[in-house]
């Protein structure tokens, strides 16, 4: 006998049924989850993606740690500010 899948609610589900009832989408973007913080909701700020070696990656990462945190965007920043001087 085969069995029987479960099926997971679909992540747009909540979105298709306030449409079928005809309520707006508008307060689903007034949840929290909606709010964008950080770097990634300023606009003085782009998105970057370069490739560099996991050994560089992995040691850039533990240096930032032990010298108190701090993010590795920041350190990239710094540099290439650095740099451009």
């Amino acid at each position: 006998m085969a069995k029987r899948r479960t099926v997971r609610p679909s992540a747009f589900s909540e979105i298709f049924t306030r449409h079928r009832e005809g309520q707006s989408d508008t307060t689903l973007a007034a949840g929290p989850s909606a709010k964008a913080v950080g770097k990634s909701a300023d606009p003085d700020f782009v998105k970057l993606t370069c490739y560099i070696r996991k050994e560089t990656h992995l040691k850039a990462k533990r240096k930032l740690l032990d010298n108190g945190g701090g993010q590795l965007s920041d350190l990239v920043e710094e540099l290439i500010t650095a740099w451009l001087k």
